[in-house]
C-alpha cells in the first residue's frame, strides 16, 4: 500500500509501507516507507488511498499497523511479539514484565511508558500474579 507521510520539518516520504518495528535500545518506533526508515515520532500526517490523517505517537503506530494488516502483510512480519499463538492476556503480561524489567522494577516509570494509571498497574500486577514479585 502506497502512503505519503509528512514529517515534522515538512519533508515528505512516499512509497509502500513495508515494515513497523520497535527499537528497544533507543526506545523508538520506526516505519519503513518506500525503503526509507522513518522515526514515528517525526510523522505528523499520513495520507493514502481514501485517507488523510493527522496523528502521532502510539495512535499512529496502531494506525500504521492496521494499514499493514489490511495490506495483507502478516502479523508475524510486523508484531514485536513473534509468537502469535499467545493470548492477548499472555502478551500483555509479558509486556508489563519487560517494561518493569527495563526500568528496574520502578512502577511509576513503567506506568508512564505503558500509558496506564497507578490503579491499573496494581490491578494488572495482581491479575497476572506479579504483585508478589513487584510489590503492592
Amino acid at each position: 500500500m502506497v502512503i505519503r507521510v509528512t514529517l515534522d520539518a515538512g519533508d515528505e516520504v512516499t512509497g509502500d509501507l513495508s515494515c513497523l518495528r520497535y527499537d528497544s535500545s533507543h526506545d523508538a518506533y520506526w516505519a519503513t516507507v518506500g525503503g526509507v526508515e522513518v522515526d514515528i515520532c517525526r510523522i505528523r500526517k499520513v495520507a493514502g488511498a481514501g485517507f488523510d490523517r493527522e496523528c502521532g505517537g502510539m495512535n499512529l503506530y496502531r494506525f500504521l499497523g492496521e494499514l499493514l494488516i489490511d495490506g495483507g502483510i502478516s502479523l508475524k512480519d510486523t508484531s514485536p511479539v513473534k509468537d502469535t499463538s499467545l493470548s492477548l492476556a499472555e502478551v500483555e503480561r509479558l509486556h508489563i514484565m519487560a517494561v518493569l524489567r527495563e526500568f528496574g522494577g520502578d512502577k511509576s516509570k513503567a506506568e508512564r511508558r505503558l500509558g496506564i494509571s497507578h490503579a491499573t498497574m496494581y490491578r494488572k500486577l495482581s491479575e497476572y500474579g506479579l504483585d508478589k514479585k513487584y510489590g503492592k
